[in-house]
């Protein structure tokens, strides 16, 4: 097997395009030279849609017997051009270098005929078709050419005729076999107007229609076609497909009579396009279209069949072949599916099956987008089964999924996760986009709602959009709470930190106290088992949670000051006129940096302002008398 890739890569937008073609050569085993040419195509025209394309070519076919029924229009307008050539003597020239081709001397390289037992018969037709010439081979093709100069002109159009004439000739006398292939080539100028049974002068005429319409001249040349197209032969019955290729000549009409006239060639052709059906406006085209056909008749393939096999995740749609039959003809709407292509005869023109798929969003990445497979018989009359052709990967854009705390206290950061390659993001809320326009992977949002996000490439065309499915995100409030630090005590005295001076938070929430940050932010139970008794400095931490479990934690600086050590040790008695020094250290004893007054009464010890005892170095009278210690921090003691 030789192997002939391409690829072209194109990022677009909303999807990273690759467009890739495949193209192999089948060589057949049996006969060296003849081979099948197949190309594969996954390109995106279109946002969302994958174009998938596949092409079957013969190639270097075998030059087997062919045997073919020329029909020719001999209507009154094809002799009734202005001038010379008319279109009918235009037409003979045209047979005529189609039978020099088609039955020429076998040993002749020019020619067609290697084996010698091509076949080529002649029916014209106007009101009736008339067999001119049975099937005749490279030795009498004199007297098949005589009769072709020898036709003339005039009367009306019995397509139906003519058709059903020449197939009887191929079906009398034909040959059925495997490597014969059997032709009808019909040649008309204008719209069928008779018809009737076979071999009258038309009993049945029928006006022009207007397009689409038709009529039973129209219909009945149609089903003559058909009825054409195979011949069931021997016992058991075997059915042999025979090729109708037509050729339209319009250079004598236009508008609607053209219409129809294409409308029923067509439809007669074995194909409405090509390598089956052609229209010129000029007969000096016609040499060129019948050495076309004649190189042509000989076929690669018959009875090929090509599978292509979808996986579940896409919906199919636009089937159309260039040639063929496609089945089912209303594909499944989503996968798994199965398109069944199937063509009588592959020649060395190109035919092509084309489809679209739309994946449903549950496929995304790089992927294998189908499978084809085709069998044929090759001219050797031998089944050939098993043969492929590789689709190459496509890589589907991911719908972006949006990740993150959905229910949250106060913000929430949500995050786009996508495949995109250089994504630009819009983030939504409720269906509107958010404004300022938020163009990163990430959103913080500050409110409950419906957030989407919506990606495209940031390059390419086109520039396909993708959109998350919605989240709901729930955004609760933090409880509001105020702390105030409390005055510094002097102990014994204790700090409440539970006051409402100290702090103060909304109705319904449960208010807990703890001696760290890390456990205020764990929520257990209150650490601080009296926090309206503080007797310790230090950062103490309120945490006010509300019932949604949205909480705030905020520190309280306590401070209790202690108080200054005083030793008092009463002084001996002493007699007059001795005195006695209270502020000696044998009589009181206190902290380095304190201030000591001294007073003759409590009040004015606890009141603290200056000493009224004037002398306490030199004490004279008996009575009891009070010194205060006091520190910086204000914290003093008095003892008698």
């Amino acid at each position: 097997m030789e192997k002939i890739l391409h690829l072209i890569t194109n990022q677009i937008s909303g999807i990273k395009k690759i467009h890739f073609v495949l193209a192999f050569l089948i060589v057949s085993s049996y006969m060296v030279g003849q081979s099948i040419a197949t190309t594969k195509s996954v390109t995106s025209s279109s946002c969302g849609v994958i174009d998938v394309e596949v092409d079957f070519t013969g190639v270097n076919p075998i030059k087997g017997p062919v045997e073919v029924m020329l029909v020719i229009d001999v209507s009154g307008s094809m002799g009734s051009n202005s001038g010379y050539p008319t279109s009918l003597s235009r037409a003979q020239d045209a047979a005529i270098a189609f039978v020099d081709k088609i039955l020429a001397d076998p040993i002749s390289v020019n020619g067609l005929n290697p084996t010698g037992k091509n076949r080529v018969g002649l029916v014209s037709f106007s009101d009736k078709a008339s067999l001119k010439k049975t099937l005749t081979n490279y030795s009498d093709k004199a007297a098949l050419k005589t009769a072709i100069t020898n036709l003339n002109a005039g009367g009306w159009t019995n397509n139906q005729d003519g058709i059903v004439l020449a197939d009887k000739e191929l079906t009398d006398y034909g040959v059925f076999d495997c490597s014969t292939s059997r032709s009808i080539v019909l040649l008309s100028d204008g719209v069928t107007n008779r018809t009737g049974p076979t071999g009258s002068a038309g009993t049945q005429s029928c006006n022009t229609p207007t397009f689409p319409a038709t009529t039973t001249c129209i219909t009945a040349a149609i089903q003559a076609a058909t009825d054409a197209k195979t011949t069931p032969k021997g016992s058991p019955s075997v059915t042999y497909n025979n090729q109708i290729f037509s050729i339209g000549l319009f250079g004598g009409i236009s508008g609607n009579d053209e219409n129809v006239a294409r409308f029923t060639l067509q439809k007669i052709s074995t194909t409405t396009g090509t390598p089956y059906y052609f229209e010129t406006q000029s007969s000096a085209d016609l040499s060129g279209i019948y050495i076309q056909i004649a190189n042509q008749l000989n076929w690669v393939a018959k009875d090929l069949i090509v599978t292509e096999t979808i996986p579940s995740g896409y919906s199919i749609s636009n089937v159309i072949s260039s040639s063929g039959y496609v089945s089912p003809s209303i594909p499944p709407t989503i996968g798994p599916g199965a398109i069944t292509w199937k063509t009588d005869l592959l020649t060395v023109t190109p035919i092509t099956l084309t489809y679209k798929l739309t994946p449903d969003g549950t496929v995304c990445g790089p992927q294998t987008v189908s499978a084809t497979a085709f069998k044929y018989i090759n001219s050797n009359c031998s089944t050939v089964t098993g043969q492929s052709v590789i689709t190459p990967e496509y890589f589907i854009t991911c719908k972006p999924i949006i990740t993150g705390t959905l229910t949250a206290c106060e913000t929430t950061t949500l995050t786009a996760i996508t495949n995109t390659i250089s994504p630009i993001y819009s983030w939504y809320k409720n269906g509107t986009i958010i404004s300022p326009a938020q163009n990163s992977p990430t959103l913080i949002a500050t409110s409950s709602g419906n957030y989407t996000v919506k990606i495209k490439n940031s390059a390419g065309s086109p520039k396909c959009e993708l959109s998350s499915e919605p989240v709901t995100v729930t955004v609760n409030a933090l409880p509001i709470l105020t702390v105030v630090n409390p005055a510094a005590v002097c102990s014994p005295s204790t700090v409440d930190i539970t006051s409402n001076t100290v702090q103060t938070t909304n109705t319904g929430t449960t208010t807990k106290y703890y001696t760290t940050l890390a456990l205020a932010n764990a929520g257990g139970a209150s650490d601080l088992t009296t926090p309206a008794a503080v007797a310790t400095t230090g950062t103490y931490y309120i945490r006010s949670e509300v019932t949604t479990g949205c909480f705030i934690v905020k520190s309280v600086e306590v401070t209790v000051n202690p108080l200054p050590t005083l030793t008092v040790v009463n002084p001996a008695a002493v007699c007059s006129p001795s005195t006695v020094d209270i502020t000696t250290n044998t009589v009181q004893t206190t902290n380095t940096g304190t201030t000591t007054k001294y007073y003759t009464t409590l009040a004015l010890a606890n009141a603290g302002g200056a000493s009224d005892l004037t002398t306490p170095a030199a004490v004279a009278t008996t009575g009891t008398y009070y010194i205060r210690s006091e520190v910086a921090t204000g914290c003093f003691i008095v003892k008698s």
